[in-house]
């Protein structure tokens, strides 16, 4: 792993206004799951420069070769719900176009979709399978204010550009890119669901389309309204500089 590409812990704590010698529980205030993760590599001793990822734990079974040649085929798809996404840019609870494309592929692929997930008319959960452990999948989709601009360019290059001699301002975009979040997690799901029709297997998956995300109110709604129970195990990702990974065991 190379040491320029991973966050570290100093650009971590810079992050959230703490000095260098800040200790956990100092970080704790700010993130209180990374100050538990930090917590626990400090207990463990893993280090980003000398941790190997163990081998052999993903078998290559025909249900995974299912699933990733189903992306692999229609890597389009999902290109293009990612791109739509991008170009409509809605803020958080006004995702109108948004959550309906990426509902429309999830059908599109044999899911139901149920609508208005904790009283947000524009968050879904789709649902492929019966039975089974109940794998989550989570997709977002709401831009930021301000943000506008033109895909593929490096520079600032607005879409929507607001003129006002005394404040211009910008249409909204993607900056925290749910765009590439919303198409992974919905392109993820389907190819499990591939896996399971294909080869026969018991198991149910649930995409959750979360409304507002930027906003910090689509799941704490749904977490109070009992949308995510029932689940064995929830996956998600979001868009960063470098790879890297974390995870928290299950709450029953």
């Amino acid at each position: 792993m190379n040491d320029d590409l991973h966050p570290g812990r100093r650009r971590l704590l810079k992050m959230f206004g703490l000095g260098a010698t800040a200790t956990t529980a100092a970080l704790l205030q700010g993130d209180p799951v990374l100050a538990a993760t930090l917590g626990y590599d400090e207990k463990t001793g893993v280090s980003p420069t000398t941790y190997r990822a163990p081998k052999g734990l993903a078998r290559n079974t025909a249900a995974r070769q299912t699933a990733l040649g189903w992306i692999d085929a229609d890597q389009g798809a999902v290109t293009k719900l990612n791109d739509d996404v991008w170009k409509y840019a809605e803020l958080s609870l006004r995702e109108w176009k948004s959550s309906l494309a990426t509902a429309n592929l999830l059908k599109a692929n044999g899911f139901t979709v149920e609508w208005g997930s904790a009283g947000f008319p524009t968050a879904f959960v789709a649902t492929y399978g019966n039975g089974g452990p109940v794998l989550g999948f989570n997709a977002e989709y709401d831009a930021l204010p301000g943000l506008s601009q033109k895909k593929g360019v490096a520079t600032h290059d607005p879409l929507v550009y607001n003129y006002d001699a005394y404040g211009p301002s910008y249409g909204s975009g993607h900056g925290d890119a749910h765009n590439a979040l919303g198409a992974g997690g919905t392109a993820a799901a389907i190819a499990v669901a591939q896996a399971i029709r294909t080869q026969g297997l018991k198991a149910t998956v649930k995409l959750f389309g979360s409304a507002g995300e930027e906003q910090l109110v689509g799941k704490a709604y749904a977490v109070k309204e009992g949308v995510y129970d029932g689940l064995d195990a929830f996956l998600d990702w979001h868009p960063f500089n470098n790879t890297t990974r974390s995870g928290t065991p299950p709450v029953r």
